[in-house]
């Protein structure tokens, strides 16, 4: 038992769990496919995903394709474009499909007859 007198206790450090760094981290490792794609014009990420096989689902490794986010000009220079895509969050979303009328109206100024509008009739 003395060796268990002797072990200390410390705080387990916290993951990163912030969506910011998360999406960033990601970000980096896009663009250390990139930089991978500039050296080598003939990389090819691969992934491990699960599927079927047999009945069973098994781990099967696949080969992607990494598109360039660069173009040569006609000048002869690079051009970067970077792809960043946020889809909005799930109460966002759902909010926005349970008032489609609200936005209708507010969209035609409250008027629900089409044929009304700009003609000054009441």
């Amino acid at each position: 038992m003395p060796v268990l007198k002797s072990l200390a206790f410390t705080a387990m450090p916290k993951t990163a769990s912030d969506p910011v760094h998360i999406r960033r981290a990601k970000f980096i490792e896009k663009l250390e496919e990139q930089k991978l794609l500039l050296q080598d014009p003939a990389y090819i990420r691969t992934v491990q995903r699960m599927a079927e096989v047999d009945g069973q689902k098994q781990p099967v490794v696949r080969k992607q394709r990494v598109k360039p986010w660069w173009k040569t000009d006609s000048t002869g220079q690079i051009v970067m474009s970077i792809k960043s895509v946020q889809s909005p969050s799930s109460s966002r979303r759902q909010s926005w499909h349970r008032r489609p009328v609200q936005r209708q109206a507010a969209w035609n100024h409250g008027h629900t007859d089409f044929s009304r509008q700009g003609r000054g009739a009441r």
